[in-house]
């Protein structure tokens, strides 16, 4: 099969948009890591509800509940959500040893995701109840449910249910399966915290309504940055925000300039 020239697809002008923010993005990641760039990430809300939550069932003896999503793993398109995911289980589990709070981790997902998040996930445990002085507090807290996605559902509602946890962390790259879990913890009146970012196929709708807090979209990887306060990645976030500003411009001009009978701006857009 021939290949076509992206010149020849109508992609010139998406390519040297591509190439400007490949070169923008590298300048500005190695500024932030020399400490000459900062940017200002607001607090969510989601985010301080967190220790409210752990510290909640602390005072009530009640455990914390934390799982994976039933759809990502480390070799999919979803790799950084679960990443993510492991900074905040990684937080969550370092203010359990710090109040003495009961922690409950659920492992699984589809296509074997429980099977090659389950190593990270006890090492994580391990080290942040090594860090606080408790190594020998982590047996029966990471617990394996199952590989197939309404199985792992199922297996999270019931864990729930019959454990009565106080906060319940959904913040992962989540299906449907995140509604039994969000749903049960409803029941036994748990404060719930959901968090994803799957643009595609998202089920952000269901965070927003099962959730006592959420974060959605951008706000998912904005908690990343809160929680690593590594320079790359609050670089990173900005340069989403002044991506999404520049679109917004050209879409912007590129309406008005049209309406004057001057459309450059369209036919640099489209031109192939």
């Amino acid at each position: 099969m021939a290949i076509v020239p992206f010149w020849l697809q109508g992609r010139t002008a998406s390519s040297i948009m591509t190439i400007l923010l490949f070169l923008f993005t590298v300048y500005l990641t190695s500024q932030a890591r020399k400490g000459k760039f900062k940017t200002h990430i607001r607090e969510l809300p989601a985010y301080d509800a967190i220790e409210e939550g752990i510290g909640r069932a602390t005072e009530m003896n009640r455990p914390v509940f934390w799982a994976t999503g039933d759809k990502g793993t480390l070799f999919n398109e979803l790799a950084p959500h679960v990443l993510t995911s492991f900074a905040g289980l990684r937080y969550i589990s370092e203010l359990c040893v710090k109040y003495g709070a009961k922690q409950i981790v659920c492992v699984g997902g589809t296509k074997g995701g429980g099977a090659d998040l389950l190593p990270y996930v006890q090492a994580i445990i391990d080290e942040a109840y090594t860090a606080g002085g408790k190594p020998g507090e982590t047996e029966g807290i990471v617990r394996y449910i199952a590989s197939e996605g309404s199985a792992y559902g199922a297996g999270l509602q019931g864990t729930i249910t019959r454990e009565n946890p106080a906060a319940v962390m959904i913040i992962a790259p989540f299906g449907d399966n995140m509604i039994p879990p969000a749903e049960a913890a409803g029941r036994v009146g748990a404060i719930s915290i959901g968090g994803g970012a799957r643009y595609g196929g998202s089920m952000d709708h269901h965070y927003v309504a099962f959730c006592d807090y959420w974060m959605i979209c951008d706000e998912y990887f904005t908690f990343g940055a809160l929680l690593t306060h590594e320079p790359a990645t609050e670089a990173g976030i900005a340069i989403g925000d002044y991506t999404k500003w520049v679109l917004i411009a050209l879409t912007a001009l590129g309406f008005l300039f049209l309406q004057l009978g001057m459309p450059f701006i369209k036919n640099f857009l489209s031109m192939g």
